[in-house]
């Protein structure tokens, strides 16, 4: 009703202004609200709106969230002029206080976006627009502080974190909980770690669960590994897969967890059966590590899938699977290929090769190949081959070498 009736201002842009959907939500409050005449007050929020948006229709006034994304949108540009356009604009509305625009300049001032460089500046802005309460902003500090690391800036990126956690920001709470696991700015506490943690793992935010899975391998006490698995198992359920494939890896690599090979399988199944591609060669590593056993005909099943791609990682796990007989027919021909072809996208796949005492030849050209083939046994040391037949099951190959 708001959308259709506000059309009589003649401008659709007027549609996408920030201002406009504080006053939609703010009719839905009075609406719900069953103290006083609901009528009288919706009357007063329209003349009180109907003043502000005519003012921004006829250019009398700016939309503050329409300004920060032309902004925003100019900073991305490759175009020295629109980035400086956009640091005068974002400079001009943090000089009326508006904590949104302090952010992005000491973004820009951080980054050098249409001016030049300057550290001191930009933790200037982002403590302006901290104290405004924009948490952005308050997080940005918190990482540049923390990457300082004397003990004046880590005392106020602790009382940073604490700020944010207690106004229920997940990120925050992250960084609360990196504060008592390394004991910076505050003493170590693991408890208090495990708690914050705990409690960021409870809000839904987009984009902080791997800070959560993290910070729960740093603790690194049975009750976060406990949590750990829970949390995976759960984000696994809801269609989010990452969370179990992180799981997974640290359980193979026994780095920041005790080595489990069994688990890591198991929450490499979960990544996988939520679809993501990068499970299906930590699901090979995790039973190739465990040994021969039955498990060995999963194998075949993760070579075939549609994950198993030419990337240099993929070519070197077909090529072992190969070259041993595990999960396929053994062909050991076939195998050295595949890991020659992994050794030639990508050097630490050669510097395994070596390691395994198998060496990695370059390719031939096709005419010597043919000569290989066709030259008649008798002829061949003589063209600069020598007899080296090596045996493979049935087969026998004619090897060149150096």
């Amino acid at each position: 009703m708001i959308s259709d009736y506000y059309h009589k201002w003649g401008a659709l842009d007027l549609h996408y202004i920030q201002e406009y959907y504080w006053y939609a939500r703010r009719c839905v409050e009075i609406i719900l609200d069953e103290t006083g005449d609901a009528r009288e007050r919706m009357k007063e929020l329209e003349r009180r709106y109907s003043k502000l948006f005519v003012i921004i229709r006829d250019g009398g006034s700016y939309s503050i969230g329409n300004s920060l994304g032309i902004c925003k949108r100019l900073s991305e540009s490759e175009e020295n002029k629109d980035r400086a356009e956009a640091m005068r604009m974002a400079r001009r509305l943090a000089k009326n206080g508006e904590p949104a625009a302090q952010y992005y300049t000491g973004l820009f001032r951080l980054k050098g976006i249409g001016i030049d460089k300057n550290g001191d500046r930009a933790v200037f802005f982002l403590r302006m627009a901290s104290y405004g309460g924009y948490s952005p902003a308050r997080n940005k500090l918190f990482e540049i502080l923390w990457r300082r690391g004397t003990n004046d800036s880590l005392k106020e990126s602790f009382d940073l974190a604490k700020i944010g956690s207690d106004c229920g920001n997940k990120k925050s709470m992250i960084h609360l909980a990196w504060c008592y696991l390394h004991g910076k700015g505050v003493e170590r506490d693991l408890d208090m770690a495990l708690f914050w943690t705990r409690k960021a793992a409870t809000y839904k935010s987009k984009g902080t669960s791997d800070l959560v899975i993290r910070t729960l391998m740093k603790i690194g006490t049975p009750e976060a590994y406990d949590d750990l698995e829970k949390m995976a198992s759960a984000l696994a359920e809801r269609g989010d897969g990452k969370a179990a494939l992180l799981v997974s890896k640290m359980y193979c690599e026994g780095k920041d967890a005790p080595m489990d090979l069994k688990k890591s399988a198991e929450f490499a199944r979960m990544a996988l059966k939520e679809g993501i591609p990068e499970a299906r060669l930590a699901l090979f590593d995790a039973l190739w590590a465990i040994g021969p056993s039955e498990d060995d005909d999963e194998l075949m099943n993760i070579l075939s899938g549609t994950g198993m791609d030419e990337s240099a990682d993929a070519l070197w796990r077909k090529g072992l699977a190969y070259y041993y007989g595990r999960g396929v027919p053994e062909d050991r021909i076939l195998g050295r290929e595949l890991m020659e072809a992994a050794a030639s996208k990508d050097e630490k796949w050669e510097s395994e090769l070596k390691s395994m005492g198998i060496r990695c030849l370059p390719e031939r050209p096709k005419s010597i190949v043919r000569m290989e083939q066709e030259i008649p046994w008798r002829l061949r040391r003589r063209a600069g081959f020598i007899q080296a037949p090596v045996l493979y099951g049935e087969s026998i190959r004619i090897t060149r070498l150096k």
